[in-house]
């Protein structure tokens, strides 16, 4: 018989002496919390954020079809076909097995998995900027995942910079998950822009870790949005000269903007950019 658990949490530990004794349910000692975060429910992933991405192009006008990675990894989606390709990443990186249990474990598990962009996936986008297409990149480790490759780094490097036209510079792009946009640039204008911390922010999980992104040197790249508190990138838009092909790379996932005015008008910027030339 299934079992439902649901973990709690409380706040920030504050007190990390061990000799610190209990004195009271107010002063408990050693590995004491505040609790701002009490009784607050923190969301898992759902797997459905794709129809956050759907509402928000509907909003503004446009239709869409989903469809998995893996079936356009397979070759079962011709991307061609679709003025714009949105490509939902979320919190999504690769997970590595277990060091040191590869031998001891079942083999056909102790596989890496969940990379974000396969050799199959890269050579399927690669085509499609190739032939002037319009991408839209968000996710938690959109360049980290790349760049801290672990089966080939000169390859997923080099989509990083050919492709997706940015360079990680950090995964904690922001403790406050707050973001400005860049002045005169693309999103000017649109403030109070926040992406979920996962506190009952309007029914989404929270992102921990984005990532800072700029682009890459030289490239035509530039920013058009930054995190508040730190003012890293947070995003980056790219025309190519030769293709005509536009990609916005976002270092954190989409779906997590708050509100769903706040989704609508920030994706109707971008695709102001991203569909001009269509």
């Amino acid at each position: 018989m299934g079992r439902d658990y649901y973990f709690g949490r409380a706040g920030l530990q504050y007190d990390f002496d061990p000799a610190s004794k209990f004195v009271s349910n107010d002063a408990p000692g050693h590995g004491a919390t505040s609790g701002e975060i009490e009784n607050r429910m923190e969301r898992g992933n759902t797997f459905d954020y794709t129809a956050r991405h759907g509402e928000a192009f509907l909003e503004n006008g446009w239709t869409f079809d989903s469809v998995s990675d893996e079936a356009v990894e397979a070759g079962l989606v011709d991307l061609k076909d679709y003025a714009l390709v949105d490509w939902v990443l979320g919190e999504q990186r690769t997970v590595l097995p277990p060091a040191g249990f590869i031998e001891a474990g079942t083999p056909d598990r102790m596989v890496s998995m969940f990379k974000t962009f396969t050799p199959g996936m890269q050579a399927q986008l690669n085509d499609y900027a190739a032939s002037g297409g319009a991408l839209l990149i968000s996710g938690a480790y959109v360049a980290t995942d790349l760049a801290d490759s672990a089966d080939d780094p000169a390859r997923d490097r080099a989509f990083l910079k050919n492709v997706l036209h940015v360079e990680r510079v950090t995964n904690h792009g922001s403790n406050t998950n707050e973001l400005y946009p860049q002045k005169g640039d693309l999103f000017d204008g649109l403030e109070g822009l926040h992406f979920a911390r996962g506190l009952e922010e309007d029914g989404v999980y929270g992102v921990e870790l984005p990532d800072a992104i700029d682009p890459v040197k030289d490239s035509g790249g530039k920013t058009v949005l930054r995190y508040a508190d730190r003012r890293f990138s947070a995003g980056v838009i790219h025309e190519a000269t030769e293709t005509g092909a536009r990609t916005l790379t976002l270092g954190f996932p989409f779906e997590t903007i708050v509100g769903k005015e706040n989704r609508a008008s920030f994706l109707k910027r971008a695709l102001e950019f991203l569909a001009g030339n269509k």
